[in-house]
């Protein structure tokens, strides 16, 4: 498995309305513990943490505000909503 998304692969990708409380916001400490909500395409692609390489998030694409790729730590996602089946 790569860390890296594919976003050509469209066919495999499903939608989720995703809120989730990042460490940083738009380059900016999130220090209020703000909750954001994102509309995202998920592949299913997983990304690793350094230190020990154990899967810690996930890659969705930002269906909404065109910021491309943006990855998503599970810890930190408070709710899942999917929207296709």
């Amino acid at each position: 498995m790569t860390n890296a998304m594919n976003t050509n692969e469209k066919n495999n990708k499903k939608e989720f309305l995703l809120t989730y409380t990042p460490a940083k916001h738009e380059g900016s400490d999130n220090w209020r513990g703000e909750e954001f909500t994102y509309h995202v395409s998920v592949s299913g692609n997983i990304f690793h943490n350094r230190e020990e390489n154990n899967p810690v998030g996930f890659y969705g694409w930002d269906l909404e505000d065109n910021k491309g790729v943006r990855r998503f730590r599970w810890d930190r996602v408070n709710e899942i909503v999917s929207l296709s089946e």
